[in-house]
């Protein structure tokens, strides 16, 4: 019977973690039909296009990291601010799918590493809180986790991202640190146990910052409860044997972020800034450990005597430390500033990016909270008490506490910046199972000891769960529902980012078909031979999917201000300005996008976008203001139209198109003569790939000598043959009409054409 029940035992141990681990990546792989089309691989989110990228770079060129590159930035290139871990990890994993004439097999390998880390987060909490808490609260956990949006989002299949490693890898962090305070407790100094768990914190401390800086947060919490509980040691033998394993932890931490860290160089950035991976991480881990000897040097003196003077002579060396390095590297201070100001999304580009907003706001509510969340994150404070006075008297509490501190910190932040949900959701799910179980033991002894009433206080427990979970089913609404599909002839819904990011595809996709190719996609050395310009959000699709340079994408500034800057300019500009900067930065092809890529101010009426994606290019007159009479804005003569993509949602034919692509061109420069001072306007009939007809216009005045002059970007004879063009261009003046055909090479090369002699024609 004991042996049954033993092996009983184990079996429960090992299908416990592994149902919750296929359960987690059922939930996030939901989504496999929007990502898995028939005709491509659609990863989510724009950012998966970049981690792609630089994955497939490590497979050709393995074991090499994609360090520099001349697609971003265009035209000096630029270092990508994340690191290169998560990349290469991820390359090393799906090697084996690498197909050098097709990239599917890779493309699909590699969607599915998000699931994976996802299910890999659930058993790593799964195994923390059986520890700490019991079977019971680590099942009741993992399930939760396993369902909980916030998680999920990060987690779901195509969602190529480092933020999905981030929640693993923290949560790694809280179990290690965790274990360290418990180690503490219960081992001697010196065992092979304590030393096991300085190893793997220090491991867990570098780990979580290599895959991500920003993480910076996770190790933020870890350092101050590390502080905190290594000064409020009652023994001195205590407080001594922790600060040697404190410095035993950021030793090991600082040998592993030393190699890359070191070796940083960032052009935009102080050397010693947090924002990415730089000096500053060394420094971190080498002075905090440097911090540990110096205490444990110093409290076996007679300073060390008592626990006020430790306390004090700790603070005390701690403000010299900081202060001592300060001053011999100033640059710690300009990393700092760097850091409050991604943070408190000070600077420009941030306070734009989605994930950088508040969890709750005046528009949403609390809305998007409750549904990443679920209701019970509005109760992590009062759990996070409830839980903190049921161990005061337990010998380790000190674990306990670290993890209410984490939960705490973390949903602070999260509702400053909305993308640390991810990483939140563990600890929501560690509290929420904690708080059912306590909730459960809290039931009347005689209730809990009848069947029936086991059953009651379950089901209730249950119902109670399922109200707090039940914000969550909105976000898998429309995935459950392309599931019931499956077999039935109905088209699968997709929603709106999916959808937009679909058009992208496509329209990156017509671009690496139809325009020709440039150098140095997978050869950092090359330099390619011309830049793609485009709003940031649709960037690195173009990067990937097209295989062209582009001047700014989805890092926004981070890369550097001036082309992001430029990027602007030219949007808001007239096409003087706007000419200037495209033969200054070598770009070729520009995208004009919806007003959705502008998500602060749009630009305002007769400026580029405007131009560009609402009037095609011609002339126009702009709506009245404020009682001021609209000045014309003359048609663009050196973009030509020559693709549009469909659509957001397909319908009818004036509907507008998601993107549109234009090119830059000398133009044909067409000199003729017209009566002097008389007006000259040059039409041209076009007819666009989506079948929309346009035309185009222009206009100039003759001067007093009777010269009229105008510069045309489209060809008649020889252009792209996408966008169809009537045969000639039609000139009129006070009622004479005539004719041009235009050659590409002219368009090209800005030739001299003779225009025809408005004077000499039949007037209308």
């Amino acid at each position: 019977m004991s042996f049954a029940g033993a092996a009983d035992r184990r079996a429960v141990r090992v299908l416990a973690p592994l149902g919750l681990f296929l359960l987690a990546v059922a939930v996030r792989a939901l989504p496999w039909r929007s990502v898995l089309t028939e005709r491509f691989v659609l990863p989510f989110g724009n950012d998966a296009f970049y981690h792609m990228r630089r994955i497939i770079y490590s497979v050709v060129h393995f074991p090499a990291a994609l360090e520099f590159d001349p697609y971003v930035s265009f035209p000096a290139g630029a270092k990508p601010i994340w690191t290169p871990v998560f990349d290469w990890i991820v390359a090393l994993l799906v090697r084996p799918f690498y197909r050098a004439d097709d990239l599917t097999d890779l493309e699909r390998a590699v969607v599915w590493v998000p699931p994976l880390l996802g299910g890999a987060t659930v058993v790593a909490l799964y195994f923390i809180a059986r520890v700490n808490f019991g079977n019971a609260v680590a099942l009741l956990s993992g399930v939760t986790l396993s369902l909980l949006s916030g998680h999920f989002w990060y987690s779901q299949i195509g969602f190529v991202d480092h933020h999905a490693a981030v929640a693993f890898s923290s949560t790694l962090l809280l179990g290690a640190s965790m274990g360290l305070l418990r180690r503490h407790a219960g081992l001697p100094a010196g065992s092979r146990g304590a030393w096991l768990a300085c190893l793997a914190t220090g491991t867990a401390l570098a780990g979580t910052l290599l895959v991500w800086p920003g993480s910076l947060l996770h190790v933020g919490l870890v350092e101050v409860a590390f502080l905190v509980y290594l000064l409020s040691r009652p023994q001195r033998e205590q407080a001594v044997d922790f600060a040697l394993r404190l410095a035993a932890v950021h030793g090991v931490a600082f040998l592993l972020v030393a190699p890359l860290g070191l070796s940083s160089d960032w052009p935009q950035w102080s050397r010693f800034t947090p924002v990415v991976l730089s000096s500053f991480q060394p420094w971190l881990f080498g002075t905090l450990a440097c911090y540990g000897l110096a205490c444990a040097w110093l409290w076996r003196r007679p300073v060390g005597r008592t626990g006020s003077s430790r306390s004090l002579s700790g603070l005390l060396l701690g403000v010299v430390l900081v202060a001592a390095s300060a001053l011999a590297i100033p640059d710690l201070l300009v990393g700092v500033e760097d850091a409050w100001r991604w943070f408190a999304k000070r600077e420009s580009f941030q306070a734009m990016v989605a994930e950088s907003r508040p969890l709750i706001t005046a528009r949403v509510g609390v809305g998007l909270a409750s549904a990443r969340l679920s209701w019970f994150a509005f109760l992590v404070p009062a759990v996070c008490a409830l839980a903190g006075w049921s161990v005061r008297r337990d010998r380790q509490r000190a674990a306990v506490f670290l993890l209410l501190w984490w939960s705490l910190g973390l949903l602070a932040v999260t509702l400053v910046q909305k993308r640390f949900f991810n990483s939140s959701s563990v600890a929501v799910a560690l509290l929420m199972g904690w708080g059912a179980v306590w909730a459960y033991r809290a039931l009347p002894p005689g209730l809990r000891a009848h069947p029936a009433g086991r059953a009651i206080g379950c089901a209730t427990l249950a119902c109670a769960l399922l109200a707090l979970l039940a914000p969550m089913s909105q976000t898998y609404q429309l995935y459950v529902s392309s599931q019931l599909r499956l077999f039935g002839d109905q088209k699968v819904p997709v929603s709106v980012p999916l959808m937009r990011q679909g058009v992208a595809i496509r329209t990156a996709g017509w671009l690496r078909r139809n325009t020709p190719p440039t150098a140095g996609w997978l050869d950092p050395s090359a330099r390619p031979e011309y830049g793609v310009l485009a709003p940031w959000p649709m960037g690195h699709v173009i990067g990937y999917v097209a295989r062209r340079p582009t001047v700014v994408d989805n890092f926004g500034n981070d890369l550097g201000e001036r082309n992001f800057q430029l990027a602007l300019r030219y949007y808001e500009g007239d096409e003087a300005a706007a000419r200037e900067i495209l033969d200054q930065l070598g770009v070729r092809y520009v995208i004009a996008q919806d007003r959705s890529a502008f998500l602060g101010k749009a630009p305002p009426s007769g400026s580029m976008f405007y131009s560009l994606y609402y009037w095609d290019g011609t002339g126009y007159t702009p709506g009245a203001r404020g009682g001021s009479d609209p000045q014309p804005v003359e048609a663009l003569e050196q973009h030509r139209l020559i693709f549009e993509s469909r659509p957001l949602r397909r319908g009818p034919e004036r509907r507008p198109s998601l993107f549109k692509v234009f090119e830059y061109v000398a133009g044909a420069q067409v000199t003729g003569r017209a009566a002097p001072g008389a007006p000259v306007r040059v039409s041209l009939e076009l007819v666009t790939n989506r079948k929309r007809e346009i035309e185009y216009t222009t206009s100039t005045i003759a001067g007093s000598d009777g010269r009229y002059r105008v510069r045309l970007p489209y060809a008649n004879r020889g252009g792209p043959d996408v966008v169809r063009v009537a045969p000639h261009y039609t000139f009129e003046s006070e009622g004479a009409v005539a004719q041009l055909s235009v050659d590409e090479e002219s368009v090209l090369e800005a030739r001299e054409l003779a225009g025809p002699d408005l004077r000499a024609h039949t007037r209308r």
